[in-house]
């Protein structure tokens, strides 16, 4: 790499101003390789990145210019010295999906040098499940409490990782809800579901806050995965309730025998 000083002139004086560094070197292009294709949200996947030249030529100390799309919630180097020896960096990503790297000679579009660029994709998995949310139809985004005129619908019952991916839920999996006060639409304050199928949000049931002004109110949920790497219970709650006005009380409990 060196710099070539380029002297602009003025009419009220010259300005002496360097260029960008120009690197020279043999090298005609990169490989860039995942260690893996998949890898679980926050998790470090590793890159390989090896600097492609003729034949019997080996060189080192090639700069590389690094992008990711989508680049949200990526953590990566911006730059990295390629070899024809290799050179290995991780990637960070927080967000499931699928990510596309590339390394260029250069920064930008319009200035990728003359060593061609070279890309590689790999995909993001949720990570390990963390907590259960509970989305309300009262629900406003950025607050923790809902104010209720009626009864109140789960909207959503859904499980992510620590990083807010959804998981999917599989077959046979136990959801259970919990009120605090007041009742669901079988007129009782616990709601069990058995997930048929693989999901990653399950709806709930309507509910019935207390009916008293000023009433407060939650509902709390369990997840019982049953099967698969992730067996396990995992639990949350929704935004407390607080009756507005008096309500409408819930409708009477449907026993066994009634049904």
């Amino acid at each position: 790499g060196a710099t070539t000083p380029v002297i602009i002139s003025y009419a009220t004086g010259s300005y002496t101003v360097p260029s960008p560094e120009l690197y020279v070197t043999e090298a005609t292009g990169y490989t860039i390789t995942p260690l893996k294709t998949s890898v679980t949200a926050g998790s470090n996947e590793t890159f390989t990145i090896t600097a492609v030249a003729p034949s019997g030529i080996s060189v080192s100390w090639v700069p590389a210019f690094i992008s990711v799309s989508p680049s949200a919630g990526v953590t990566y180097p911006e730059v990295v010295n390629a070899s024809t020896s290799g050179y290995s960096f991780n990637v960070t990503a927080i967000k499931a999906g699928t990510y596309n790297i590339t390394a260029a000679g250069g920064i930008g579009p319009s200035s990728l040098g003359e060593v061609s660029s070279a890309s590689a994709s790999w995909n993001v998995i949720p990570g390990t499940p963390t907590k259960v949310l509970v989305q309300l139809s009262t629900d406003v985004p950025g607050y923790t409490v809902d104010y209720a005129t009626g009864a109140v619908y789960v909207t959503s019952i859904q499980v992510t990782d620590a990083y807010g991916n959804l998981e999917t839920i599989p077959n046979g999996s136990i959801i259970t809800l919990t009120a605090s006060a007041g009742a669901f639409a079988n007129g009782m304050g616990t709601w069990t579901y058995t997930v048929p199928s693989n999901v990653t949000s399950v709806t709930g049931p309507a509910f019935y806050p207390p009916a008293a002004f000023g009433s407060t109110s939650e509902i709390s949920a369990s997840v019982n995965i049953t099967s698969g790497a992730y067996k396990g219970v995992y639990t949350g709650t929704s935004n407390e309730i607080i009756t507005s006005v008096n309500v409408t009380a819930a409708p009477a409990a449907v026993l066994p025998s009634e049904v």
